[in-house]
This record gives C-alpha cells, structure tokens and sequence, in this order.
C-alpha cells in the first residue's frame, strides 16, 4: 500500500514526459538545427562572392593551420550541433520505439522518419566540407 501511494503521489506532482515526447521535441531541434546549418552554408557561399579564394590566406605559423573566415566558422557550428541533434535524436529512438501508442505514429514511423532524416543530412554533411576545401 505504501508503493501505491508514493506511486499516486509522483504521478499527482511530477508530470513524467513519455519518450515519445522527447523524441518528437529531437525531431524538432534536429529540423531547426537543419535550416539553420542551410542558412549558415548559404551565407557562406554567398560571402565567396566577395573574397577570391585563391589568394594566399593569413596561416597560423606556430600550429600550421589556416584561419578560417568567421562564416566558415559560423557552418562547422551549426554542424556540430547538427551531429549532436542527430546524436542525441538516435539514442532517444529505441526507447520510444518501444512504447504503445495507440492511434499514433508507431515504431516502424518513426523508424522512417529518421531515416529520412539522416538521409537529409548526409548532403548537408558533405556541404561543409565546401569551406574546408575552399579554404586550402
């Protein structure tokens, strides 16, 4: 009896979020995190219109590496926090693959849709690779 009613207590104050829910909030952020890292890739075309990138650039003598320009910088950002959302969205999707829910999306759903997903950002992946390449 005392299980029940520490079980009815959590459930009357604690309101639990199911993981279904968080992954649909991880679709979300995975979405914006893709039109922003598109943005910040169409900037940086668009600042190349400007510089010409086969002049010599500012290196950095003491590690060797080359200086990137800040929106070159702006899109490796808006990768890595592509790739965290696209990390954190694949280990949140078992778990709510796992739960029932009826009358909405099920496992093999959301299964897709990520897939889907991942599919988008393979290209996006290979998009930033531009400023590395430019920059060299």
């Amino acid at each position: 009896m005392t299980g029940f009613g520490i079980g009815t207590g959590v459930s009357l104050f604690i309101f639990p979020l199911t993981s279904r829910t968080v992954v649909f909030n991880d679709m979300s952020s995975y979405l914006t995190s893709l039109r922003s890292a598109l943005k910040a890739n169409m900037d940086y075309v668009h600042s190349l219109e400007d510089t010409d990138m086969f002049t010599f650039g500012r290196t950095d003598t003491m590690r060797h590496r080359v200086l990137h320009s800040p929106e070159a910088q702006v899109v490796k950002e808006k990768m890595q926090a592509l790739l965290g959302a696209a990390t954190k969205l694949n280990t949140d999707l078992p778990f709510a693959k796992r739960e029932i829910a009826i009358g909405n999306l099920g496992p093999d759903d959301l299964q897709s849709i990520t897939r889907l997903l991942r599919l988008i950002m393979l290209p996006m992946v290979g998009l930033s690779c531009l400023s590395d390449i430019f920059e060299r």
